[in-house]
């Protein structure tokens, strides 16, 4: 079994990160041959309807997703099989009512909600666009909403940096009826005022070890190869333009023994994170790599992270999981 727990999907447009579309037919290409059977959709900033009141026009991006994956399979993959879509508890509407507007236009794939939180000291971190703050996830709105995503059977999806891990261990030990997911193993970065390589994977240890007692907590094992990350920062000093299998599979080691060493493979969950990853090297390396590095695990704990956790956790339904 392989699902896809993390990747994102937008046309081209104009200007930023979207400016070069990536497609379904884009993600078929990247995958083919690699037996992907399903894939979940997360949040991105595209395609919202600014037609609509603040709050819900980001159901723009979750009908988008909808439209393009609904009644298809791509070369074989349930493309979308599950929507983590983006609803901000912090929004002058009833939580309630915005999780209700994206069910409406979702075609039954919603599965989750993802509120990025992503923050640094550094401000070469900062994206504006993500509207983050310092201490964000401390706020009770945010307990209010995981309390009312439990309630709907939806999980919770955030993404912050290295020393924010205890931030989202802290609210998943708040809402302990939600399942909550950190996105990128928590991003250890390895740039800037994060340089010092050894002290960013100690704080990152450290936090890891402390998320993973929280139970209702899981990980997402990917985006290492994001730049700015420490793992990137290996590439780099490596003098590497793109990863290979063996020097990503070495990268990887320490880090993805640690999560699992932590979380156990019941609440791990493999993530290509494409197209961002794609800057550094093809989905064929990346899975390659990651292959390579959890060898060492059974067959049943490797089918687990590859799949069947993703399989349980967004309620994909696939043959192979039942």
């Amino acid at each position: 079994m392989l699902i896809d727990a993390h990747h994102h999907l937008w046309p081209a447009s104009a200007e930023g990160f979207h400016a070069t579309g990536y497609m379904p037919d884009d993600y078929a290409a990247d995958t083919a041959r690699l037996d992907v059977q399903a894939s979940v959709f997360v949040e991105c900033l595209t395609q919202y309807d600014t037609s609509l009141p603040p709050p819900l026009r980001s159901v723009g991006e979750t009908r988008f997703v909808a439209s393009v994956a609904a009644g298809r399979t791509i070369a074989g993959i349930q493309l979308c099989a599950a929507i983590v879509a983006n609803a901000n508890p912090f929004a002058d509407m009833d939580f309630g009512a915005i999780l209700d507007a994206h069910e409406a236009v979702a075609a039954g794939r919603l599965r989750g909600i993802r509120r990025c939180a992503a923050w640094d000291a550094d401000p070469a971190f900062n994206h504006a666009s993500l509207e983050t703050s310092a201490g964000m996830l401390a706020d009770p709105r945010y307990v209010a909403a995981l309390r009312e995503l439990a309630e709907r059977g939806l999980v919770f999806d955030t993404w912050v940096y290295h020393p924010q891990i205890g931030e989202v261990a802290a609210l998943a030990r708040s809402a302990p009826d939600c399942a909550v997911v950190l996105d990128h193993a928590g991003t250890p970065l390895g740039t800037g005022a994060h340089a010092d390589l050894a002290r960013t994977e100690a704080i990152w240890r450290d936090g890891i070890a402390r998320a993973a007692e929280v139970p209702n907590l899981f990980v997402k094992i990917g985006g290492f190869a994001t730049p700015h990350t420490a793992v990137d920062a290996i590439r780099v000093a490596r003098g590497l333009d793109r990863w290979t299998v063996p020097a990503l599979a070495e990268a990887l080691g320490p880090w993805l023994d640690h999560l699992l060493g932590c979380f156990g493979p019941e609440r791990c969950l493999f993530e290509s994170n494409f197209p961002v990853d794609r800057m550094t090297c093809d989905f064929a390396t990346l899975l390659a790599a990651y292959r390579r590095t959890l060898d060492g695990l059974d067959a049943r704990d490797q089918e687990r992270v590859f799949g069947g956790n993703a399989a349980s956790l967004y309620r994909i339904d696939l043959p192979a999981a039942a």
